[in-house]
């Protein structure tokens, strides 16, 4: 009951900067010695103390958001200009172009596609220069593109106004996986998810609640035009929507599992689209998803390698 006591506590909070329990200590104090004009002061002192540190914590928070988008802007112009410089040095080789034509067609398409990813980083020097903090849009973005861990991929940056990537035109994988080269798409269907293609498959990482600690507590059903994920007990889904187009629900490579360590907790998926789509096709653009789900935003051309790698192999080698 000893006021005093009261104070020293609140100082030591206002120093640790635990300013909610700082105020408390102080208005305890006040209940017990109301007479004492301090503690107004001290309560008020803290107040001030805690929201000038909230404006620091900001303007901290803007000036890193600035630095990572210009980060990632500049990494994306690199790997962006290599890359369609690559695609297109490949085109010209399969037209019949002679080596010169090619280097030609090359520099061209790494120029404009420079010119693209320049733009972008003057739109989001602007919009980092308007960031406030750091908390989420009240509505999410259609899609962002990322890597398979969530964190962003250069492509992302080299959206042009048409909705293409880069240049628009589709790389051919008949070697090897793309590996990091190959991005996610991260959409919500109610909740976070991500998917990614190649040829003939589909992969998807979904985020689970909290709560969820085994495989045995999820409600996995999959059907050729319909995905539905939830929890066993709760009539709200994780992720529900019908496909695109139709997959092999009990194809070889179909399979689902938690992945082991992650927090929060991740789904993984593995599907195969329908074998009538991927063995009647005559051009491996056409097997690429432009979206997942049949009332997704579609995504841009150019955004996905054609990973022709997990085709069977009669098929690999038509198309080698």
């Amino acid at each position: 009951s000893w006021p005093k006591a009261y104070f020293r506590q609140g100082q030591a909070l206002r120093g640790l900067r635990r300013w909610e329990d700082a105020i408390t200590a102080f208005a305890e104090g006040r209940f017990r010695d109301p007479r004492n004009a301090d503690w107004a002061k001290e309560i008020e002192k803290t107040e001030d103390e805690r929201d000038g540190w909230d404006e620091r914590l900001k303007e901290q928070r803007k000036l890193r958001h600035e630095a990572d988008v210009m980060t990632e802007l500049n990494e994306a112009t690199l790997v962006v200009e290599r890359d369609v410089a690559a695609a297109a040095s490949e085109q010209a080789r399969r037209q019949g172009m002679t080596a010169q034509e090619a280097r030609q067609l090359a520099m061209k398409s790494a120029e404009q596609a420079k010119k693209h990813v320049r733009e972008m980083v003057d739109q989001r020097r602007k919009a980092a220069s308007m960031v406030e903090d750091d908390r989420e849009a009240d509505e999410p973005p259609p899609y962002r593109i990322v890597r398979e861990d969530g964190t962003v991929h250069p492509k992302g940056f080299a959206h042009a106004d048409k909705g293409a990537y880069g240049m628009g035109m589709v790389v051919m994988n008949t070697e090897s996986e793309p590996g990091d080269r190959q991005p996610w798409v991260e959409i919500w269907h109610p909740r976070k998810l991500r998917w990614t293609q190649g040829c003939a498959l589909l992969r998807l990482k979904v985020q689970l609640p909290d709560s969820v600690k085994s495989a045995s507590e999820l409600d996995v059903c999959i059907t050729s035009t319909h995905l539905r994920i939830g929890t066993v007990g709760d009539a709200d889904p994780v992720v529900v929507g019908n496909f695109e187009r139709k997959v092999e629900p009990e194809g070889d490579n179909f399979a689902w599992f938690l992945v082991p360590d992650e927090k929060p907790p991740l789904l993984e998926v593995c599907l195969d689209k329908a074998t009538a789509d991927v063995y009647q096709t005559f051009s491996y653009t056409t097997l690429l998803w432009p979206r997942l789900f049949d009332d997704d935003r579609a995504v841009g051309e150019g955004l996905f390698e054609a990973d022709l790698t997990d085709l069977p192999p009669h098929l690999l080698d038509k198309y080698r």
